[in-house]
C-alpha cells in the first residue's frame, strides 16, 4: 500500500529555505538528524531534484504572489 505525506508551512527567510533544500535533497553536512540515510533510496522526488531546480521553483512560486 501505498501513501503520501503532505505538509504546509510557511517558511520567510532564504536561510531557513536553504535549510530546507539541503535536508530535502539530502545534501551532505546539512541537518539529518532524522533521516534514515539507509532508506533515502526508496524516496521518490516529484518536481526539484537538485538544488538548483529547487531554488527556481522557489523564485518562481514567489514571483506569482502578491
Amino acid at each position: 500500500m501505498a501513501y503520501v505525506i503532505l505538509r504546509t508551512d510557511k517558511y520567510k527567510t532564504r536561510d531557513t529555505i536553504a535549510g530546507l533544500v539541503g535536508h530535502h535533497l539530502r545534501i551532505p553536512g546539512s541537518k539529518l538528524d532524522n533521516v534514515d540515510l539507509s532508506r533515502s533510496h526508496l524516496n521518490v522526488v516529484i518536481g526539484a531534484h537538485d538544488r538548483a531546480s529547487f531554488n527556481k521553483a522557489v523564485r518562481d512560486r514567489i514571483a506569482t504572489c502578491t
